[in-house]
Parts: C-alpha cells; sequence; structure tokens
C-alpha cells in the first residue's frame, strides 16, 4: 500500500512510519482520522475557538469548560443541530457569567452588571407570601 505524507510517497506503511519516527499503529491511526498531513509532527499548536464570544484557548479548553466531551463539541460545531447549537450556547453563556461573577468578587465584591443597584429598591416591604 503506497502512502503519501506531505507530497512524499512511501512505498508501504512500514517504510512512512519508518522515515516518520513514527510506530505503524500510527500511520494507520492517521489514515483512519484523515490526518495524514499531520503524521510525524509531533503535538500541534492548539487553535483558539470562539463561542458567544469568548475565545478559548484550544478545543479541548471550551470542552472542560463548557462540561461537554470534546468530540461532542466538535461534532456540535461542524454539523449539530439547533437543540445541541442551543445547548452550548447555553453552557457558553453560563460559563460567561460565572466568569464575570469571579472577576466581580475579586475586583471588591460588587457586581456591576445588575440592573438592581442599592438605591433603586423601594422602602416598602415585601407582602407575606406564606400567609396565602
Amino acid at each position: 500500500m503506497k502512502i503519501k505524507v506531505r507530497g512524499v510517497t512511501y512505498n508501504s506503511v512500514k517504510e512512512a512510519a519508518s522515515a516518520l519516527n513514527v510506530t505503524i499503529d500510527g500511520v494507520y491511526g492517521a489514515l483512519d482520522r484523515g490526518s495524514l498531513e499531520m503524521l510525524g509532527l509531533g503535538k500541534t499548536k492548539p487553535h483558539p475557538v470562539t463561542l458567544e464570544g469568548i475565545e478559548f484557548r484550544s478545543m479541548t479548553s471550551a470542552s472542560h469548560a463548557l462540561g461537554f466531551s470534546r468530540s461532542y463539541l466538535r461534532e456540535v460545531m461542524l454539523r449539530g443541530g439547533p437543540k445541541a447549537r442551543e445547548r452550548v450556547a447555553y453552557a457558553a453563556m453560563r460559563y460567561k457569567a460565572m466568569i464575570e461573577m469571579d472577576k466581580a468578587r475579586d475586583e471588591g465584591g460588587k457586581i456591576t452588571s445588575c440592573s438592581a443597584t442599592p438605591d433603586s429598591h423601594s422602602e416598602e416591604q415585601p407582602e407575606d407570601l406564606s400567609a396565602s
């Protein structure tokens, strides 16, 4: 079986593995994934991912932050339906709110994004709803 990697044709999987300093299983794995061009290059640099205006360092960091598996998040981004995209968007908004809360707490405990301020409350006491 001939293998072509980055413009070089190898006569066998074994020859490609030897030339690229990877295992034979590594070559077959790259064939299965369709990533022969990355074969033998080692770890690749992470690619930034932006979801709902939040930039994550990589797909892996986004999946950890949002609570999804990396493969699920990738599938949703590539060909996910409206419900799946909505789930990811909701998780991203929840994550963004958590980050903003942590930042506000670190800056002295004041949350400025809330529409209600201490001066905006009326002096009236709320009704006691337990009596009904």
